[in-house]
């Protein structure tokens, strides 16, 4: 995890927010995290067993990295003449 002020997403710039959720869509699709998390939604009768819990580790370790490629995607907007 990066240390917030080395983090290149700010929530003050509305293109680089636009610009984050498309991007971050997009790896969510493309890895078909939606049809994962609906997969784990359904608790079997007896519980979550260890193969439920590694998924849901790997999902969320590739949600996260998912976040952090789309912000670095980001990268800096320049405003004005170049």
């Amino acid at each position: 995890m990066h240390h917030p002020s080395y983090r290149t997403l700010t929530l003050n710039d509305p293109r680089k927010i636009v610009k984050y959720k498309e991007s971050l869509y997009f790896q969510l699709q493309k890895h078909k995290v939606y049809e994962k998390c609906k997969k784990l939604r359904i608790i079997p009768e007896g519980g979550w067993t260890d193969t439920h819990t590694r998924e849901y580790l790997i999902l969320d370790q590739l949600i996260m990295k998912a976040m952090l490629q789309s912000e670095n995607k980001v990268g800096k907007v320049k405003i004005g003449k170049v």
